[in-house]
This record gives structure tokens, C-alpha cells and sequence, in this order.
């Protein structure tokens, strides 16, 4: 088991909190915040974009936001 802390973008309105995972993948989060947020999201780890097969490790800093394009 791992802990993260994530931070939400204020267009969440959530407060920052502590989440524990078996596995500690990106995919794994996805799929455990999806239930949560009902606009698509990106994830952010420690400043950098993650990656799904990304592999998160204990203490790290994560941060949710919107799912952003451009054009």
C-alpha cells in the first residue's frame, strides 16, 4: 500500500486528502476518482504530466484538473 496526497483544481470545490492504493498506478487513481468527478480530468504528479502506466510512490504529490485542449 502507498499513500498520496491529492490536491483538487478549485473547479472540483474538494478538499486536499490522503489516498491509499494497493497498486499505485495512475490507471488505478483514474479509476477510483472517475466515480468522483463527472467531467473528464488530467493528473499531474509531482509537477509533470502523468502518464496511465505511470507508477506513483509513497509521499507523492498529485494534483487533479480538468481535462484541458487547445487548438
Amino acid at each position: 500500500m502507498i499513500k498520496v496526497k491529492v490536491n483538487y483544481a478549485l473547479f472540483y470545490d474538494l478538499p486536499k486528502e490522503e489516498i491509499e492504493l494497493a497498486a499505485g498506478s495512475i490507471e488505478e487513481l483514474k479509476e477510483l476518482l472517475a466515480s468522483r468527478l463527472k467531467n473528464p480530468f488530467s493528473i499531474a504528479v509531482n509537477g509533470q504530466i502523468a502518464t496511465d502506466n505511470q507508477l506513483l510512490k509513497d509521499g507523492d504529490e498529485v494534483f487533479v484538473f480538468p481535462y484541458l485542449s487547445g487548438g
